[in-house]
């Protein structure tokens, strides 16, 4: 495939130079149909001097020169021709060359992001593990708050179980201070009272003389004298 691909630049070449701008040296043509000339002017001669008795070997002269002469101007076509044809070798080999090192560049790049890509993935799992990290630091922290939480809280049930206790003994106390003090209080209030009833009562009966003495006989007229 390659070669037909060649040969047929090669005639475009030959043809149409102008195709590519880097074309092969051309080969002078002149000096080919020079001997051409000359070899066909010696072939004319030798049949313009045995033209009366041609012998073979005069035929043979003659006819070597025209196929000489017809070789030489057919050499320099087939020799541009070859030139052609390497040079468009040689074209093709230079851009499957330029195809290879654009392969080679992909290549490079596709190197390039892969490791790009094997930073970035070990990036990624350092966040990943970074992230879980705190998620687990965020988790203990919750727990221990929590915890610290629950606590407190049990403290301050326990303090305010203990306040209320304590409200309770001395409400309890409270009351029986008062109630001690209101018996106090009734009891002297009696006192006081069956007091000044006795004292009463012995007025009355020193002024009236209700309730005489022993050894004074009294009667029912002293009682209404007095009276």
């Amino acid at each position: 495939m390659n070669f037909y691909v060649a040969t047929l630049r090669g005639i475009a070449y030959i043809f149409w130079p102008s195709m590519n701008e880097l074309s092969p040296p051309k080969l002078a043509k002149w000096p080919f149909f020079l001997g051409v000339a000359l070899l066909l002017a010696v072939a004319g001669a030798i049949l313009y001097q045995h033209s009366s008795s041609l012998d073979l070997s005069s035929a043979l002269m003659a006819a070597g020169c025209v196929i000489i002469g017809a070789w030489l101007s057919v050499t320099p076509f087939l020799a541009e021709y070859r030139g052609h044809l390497r040079f468009a070798e040689a074209n093709q080999l230079a851009a499957t060359v330029e195809q290879i090192r654009g392969l080679q560049g992909i290549a490079d790049q596709i190197s390039v992001s892969t490791a790009q890509w094997q930073i970035i993935q070990e990036h990624s799992e350092e966040s990943v593990a970074a992230a879980k990290g705190i998620a687990e630091r965020m988790a203990s922290e919750a727990k221990a708050f929590a915890e610290f939480m629950q606590k407190a809280n049990d403290t301050e049930k326990a303090h305010l179980r203990v306040e209320v206790d304590k409200f309770r003994r001395n409400e309890g106390e409270w009351l029986q201070i008062v109630v001690r003090l209101l018996d106090h209080g009734y009891a002297l209030h009696r006192a006081n009272s069956s007091a000044s009833f006795k004292t009463r009562v012995a007025k009355l009966s020193a002024g009236s003389g209700w309730f005489p003495s022993q050894g004074t006989p009294t009667t029912c007229s002293t009682m209404t004298g007095t009276n």
